[in-house]
């Protein structure tokens, strides 16, 4: 209160008061977030009186306590008026933070069955911000990490089928957000081929069949879609079959067995002994009980009659008449010199010179073996023997398991001193081996079998080339040879084993593996067969083996096994199988031969706390 005190002219005075009241100010504040993302809005809201004056960025106003949906960034200013008009003002700035960049989200589908799945790539990302996997419900992928921004592309990997995708998330406090389009990961099917089994002689080839068409072949002896069984020992060899799908990539194999055989079942020949013996019988490779006489009257029959040793003019020959064929009896064996016939000679078996003759059997070892090779091709109609392949290198038969006609092979085996040295002291059923040279096989004209052998022979016997003493470069004795080594090694319908088959190693390669539970007869120890103790065994198929094993273990107990493989040095090169055996069920195990290891191989076989021990021949 202000009180004034008043005087006149004439002295007099008087007073009178004014009160003052000063009013308090209105209290300003404005609420509301000040940091929005872009495409968002805030709300700025003040308080503190009962009038408001909003300016702002671009030109903004407001007459009311809040804004409204503000997206402008810049600092907004309210005016507040309280009931007595007095005034203040306060301000607060607005921020807008960018969202992330969105970078383009790329698929890789997979193919079904692949473990790998699918992956989703987003082409880049930023520094500072976050990105997640999202499914197609958009929601985390569980199991999928969030990845944080490197600059760089980013991929997540491991994805089922289905619709993807990712969410770009910036810092506090706005944690902006952008989401890319979707992008789906596809499970592509697999193709569905088969391969078809096939059969095939030993020697030919076959064409390998399966579908869909398009699909490669792969496997030891196959080139294009041939499998060729050139020198292969009898039994089952595996090949694969690759169909790719050319739009996705997609492949899928299919496995065939194509099964190699001796055509006809064994191969028969007799030696001239034989030849020259009326006893006994033997068999044509199917049908047992033929004497000497009925063997060569069959013989006979299948060259139409008449079988010329030698060429017309320079030659031996043999009628199918009984007489003819006694004579054949009694004028064979023969032995003597390898020489060519006289000349200007056409002469029948029974009609031979005492020139040619000694003690009254054939005095020329080549003629002689001619006439035996002659009458084995002519066994078979057509010949199983004359189409057999040569070549240059040892050739291994094998003496049949059962009767007339069996193409089971008896399987060798290899005995041991159980004491060291460990030297080889026997073999039992042992192959029959004989060595064609290479120039013999080149001597031959056009194929390169047994019949070439034979015409060769022939051409020898009748001097063909001219010069004396050998044809083609090989001398008479050596084509004499490769006659007598054909009839030798196929005699008795042997089978054929292969070429160039190890023979059993001088010193057991099994010891010092492992003399425990090994059985041994009159101090000998039994290797490399269907060994048997109490009844366990073990086969191994093809054997002699090229690049793979097939196994069979049969076990009379139950119980765990395993089956190792050694060198001839005895250090364990694989353990081939190991697991469960189950009594009285074959377990088949396949093992594919490394090729730093594709030589004589040694297997051992425990179950139950038994052994069996075998050997493996490689065929190089």
């Amino acid at each position: 209160t202000y009180t004034v005190l008043v005087t006149n002219a004439n002295g007099c005075t008087s007073s009178c008061s004014r009160t003052l009241t000063v009013n308090a100010l209105p209290v300003c504040s404005i609420t509301g977030n000040q940091f929005i993302c872009a495409g968002g809005f805030s709300v700025f809201t003040a308080s503190g009186g009962t009038g408001y004056s909003w300016t702002g960025p671009g030109g903004f106003t407001a007459a009311t306590a809040g804004t409204g949906n503000i997206t402008v960034a810049g600092t907004y200013t309210v005016t507040v008026t309280n009931a007595n008009g007095c005034t203040s003002s306060c301000s607060r700035l607005l921020t807008v933070v960018d969202n992330p960049i969105i970078f383009n989200l790329t698929p890789t589908n997979f193919c079904a069955g692949d473990p790998a799945g699918g992956s989703i790539t987003l082409s880049g990302s930023q520094i500072g911000k976050s990105y997640t996997l999202l499914n197609d419900a958009l929601l985390p992928v569980p199991g999928q990490p969030v990845k944080a921004g490197t600059g760089g592309s980013l991929t997540w990997s491991g994805l089922a089928a289905g619709g993807y995708a990712v969410r770009a998330t910036g810092e506090a406090p706005t944690n902006c957000a952008n989401l890319t389009n979707p992008a789906t990961v596809i499970e592509n099917p697999l193709p569905s081929p088969t391969a078809d089994a096939k059969e095939v002689c030993v020697n030919d080839c076959v064409t390998l069949t399966g579908s869909p068409a398009g699909g490669t072949w792969s496997g030891a002896h196959v080139s294009g879609n041939q499998f060729c069984a050139t020198n292969l020992a009898p039994g089952p060899y595996t090949v694969t079959y690759t169909v790719t799908n050319a739009q996705t990539g997609c492949q899928k194999s299919a496995t065939a067995t194509i099964t190699v055989k001796i055509c006809g079942g064994p191969i028969c020949t007799y030696t001239q002994g034989y030849y020259g013996n009326a006893g006994g019988t033997s068999c044509d490779g199917t049908t047992g009980g033929f004497t000497t006489d009925a063997l060569i009257a069959q013989s006979l029959a299948n060259w139409g009659g008449t079988l010329r040793i030698g060429s017309v003019g320079r030659s031996v020959v043999i009628t199918n008449t009984p007489t003819d064929r006694a004579c054949v009896i009694d004028k064979l064996p023969g032995g003597g010199a390898s020489k060519e016939l006289g000349v200007n000679a056409n002469i029948g078996i029974c009609d031979l010179p005492l020139s040619y003759l000694k003690n009254g059997r054939i005095n020329n070892t080549l003629l002689a073996q001619t006439i035996a090779l002659g009458l084995n091709v002519g066994i078979t109609n057509p010949s199983t023997l004359g189409s057999f392949v040569l070549q240059a290198g040892v050739l291994a038969t094998a003496k049949p398991v059962g009767g007339c006609g069996s193409n089971i092979a008896t399987q060798r085996v290899c005995n041991y001193n159980p004491l060291a040295p460990y030297n080889l002291v026997s073999v039992t059923n042992e192959y029959t081996y004989r060595t064609f040279s290479a120039a013999l096989i080149n001597a031959i004209v056009g194929p390169k079998t047994i019949q070439g052998l034979l015409n060769l022979a022939d051409s020898a016997l009748a001097n063909a080339d001219g010069i004396i003493g050998s044809e083609n470069g090989v001398s008479l004795s050596e084509i004499a040879g490769g006659a007598g080594s054909v009839n030798e090694v196929f005699d008795e319908c042997r089978i054929f084993v292969g070429w160039n088959v190890a023979p059993c190693p001088a010193v057991n390669p099994v010891l010092p593996i492992a003399d425990a539970g090994r059985t041994f007869t009159d101090g000998i120890a039994s290797v490399n067969r269907t060994a048997s103790v109490a009844d366990l065994n073990v086969t191994a198929f093809p054997n002699p083996f090229t690049d793979k094993v097939r196994f069979v273990i049969n076990s009379p107990v139950s119980g765990q096994g395993s089956l190792e493989v050694f060198n001839m040095a005895g250090q364990k090169l694989q353990t081939v199988f190991s697991g469960h055996v189950f009594a009285g069920k074959g377990q088949v195990v396949e093992y594919n031969v490394p090729a730093s290891n594709r030589t004589n191989l040694v297997y051992k076989l425990n179950v139950d706390g038994k052994q069996v021990i075998g050997m493996l021949t490689n065929i190089k």
